[in-house]
């Protein structure tokens, strides 16, 4: 570190130099004034900040980029942003399963925007998963506790409308405009699985025992155990492709 020379005159502006240090601080302070305005940084973020779950004391808010809360902490568990909305757990489940592979189980949940407006009351679930491809994987389990047994699932938009209602015995997320669904399964045993498109109609007939989520055209499905095939998006079985 280079030791300060005090022989060297310190240089004090004089009156005939204010006019150019106002003009300086004008600049700075109003850039606009060349055609160019400068913003200094908000508490709360902008729009386009991204804004990321985060704990607080045990309940779970949103912060963006500066970690500020934009989204108080209120939640019982919260996930990312996906498709401009978060799965959020507004009241804890009566079973301790938690989150699995991005889901929540047997507990109350809804979905914010990033303004943390619910985008629907939130509903007592089965499971639920983040937004993929436009819709929601969200099984209810009303079902479930007032008849005991298996619930079926459907799929949710970003309004918070049912697109598809449950109607499926098993389903995965959406994916390039097709999403795996089961029909026949007992709690999710056995049943045949097919692939339905965003109205849901039947794309590709149930004949699979397992089948996989699309990805560049391409998924996986088993149709006669234990091998698995390849299949295209009108359920063609491409030779010489394997299932990795």
């Amino acid at each position: 570190m280079q030791s300060r020379d005090y022989n060297v005159p310190v240089h004090t502006p004089s009156l005939k130099s204010a006019p150019l240090l106002t003009a300086m601080v004008m600049l700075f302070f109003c850039p606009n004034l060349l055609g160019q305005a400068r913003t200094l940084p908000s508490q709360t973020g902008s729009v386009d900040d991204v804004l990321k779950p985060e704990n607080s004391n045990g309940t779970w808010g949103y912060v963006n980029s500066r970690g500020l809360f934009v989204i108080k902490p209120k939640f019982f568990a919260a996930q990312p942003f996906k498709e401009g909305v978060a799965l959020v757990v507004t009241q804890k489940p009566w079973q301790p399963l938690g989150s699995e592979y991005g889901e929540f189980r047997l507990a109350q949940i809804t979905y914010i925007d990033n303004s943390g407006h619910e985008i629907r009351p939130p509903l007592s679930v089965r499971r639920a998963a983040s937004f993929s491809d436009g819709l929601a994987v969200v099984v209810p389990d009303s079902t479930l506790r007032i008849k005991g047994g298996c619930a079926k699932g459907g799929y949710l938009n970003t309004k918070g409308d049912w697109a598809i209602k449950p109607q499926f015995d098993d389903l995965r997320d959406f994916s390039e405009g097709l999403a795996a669904v089961n029909l026949g399964a007992n709690c999710l045993m056995g049943g045949k699985w097919g692939y339905i498109d965003k109205e849901g109609q039947t794309a590709i007939p149930f004949r699979f025992v397992w089948a996989g989520t699309f990805y560049n055209g391409r998924a996986c499905v088993r149709e006669r155990p234990p091998e698995d095939e390849v299949i295209d998006r009108s359920g063609n079985i491409i030779p010489g492709e394997k299932c990795r």
